[in-house]
């Protein structure tokens, strides 16, 4: 919708004070934020890859085992399990991925709206 915004002047003359648009007044509408986490492979061996670079620690690993991992080649993938402490994993995907392609985690939060 439109929306025009005056000036609350006295008198006949009034000056426009700015123009947009207005989306909607639903209350259950979520504003999310994308965030992607990228790792690069470190060793391949057909089907089941090692990448380093997304996560820091075991612990970061072992949390976002459930996620599904995606590739900039259109490869999906999961995380089967850390190696060592550092935040390297051991990952699984549909087909053998190249040395040069990128791992993607795809990270969703909820944004408020900022009011003055």
């Amino acid at each position: 919708v439109p929306v025009l915004l005056w000036s609350a002047a006295p008198g006949p003359r009034r000056t426009l004070l700015c123009t947009g648009s207005f989306e909607c007044a639903d209350t259950e509408r979520l504003l999310c934020k994308k965030v992607v986490l990228t790792a690069l492979p470190y060793k391949i061996h057909r089907r089941t890859v090692v990448a380093r670079g997304m996560f820091h620690n075991r612990e970061d690993v072992e949390w976002f085992k459930p996620l599904q991992l995606v590739t900039k080649l259109g490869h999906v993938g999961e995380i089967l399990e850390p190696v060592g402490t550092h935040g390297v994993m051991k990952c699984i995907f549909d087909s053998q991925i190249r040395q040069n392609d990128t791992i993607c985690l795809n990270l969703y939060k909820r944004v408020f709206p900022k009011f003055p």
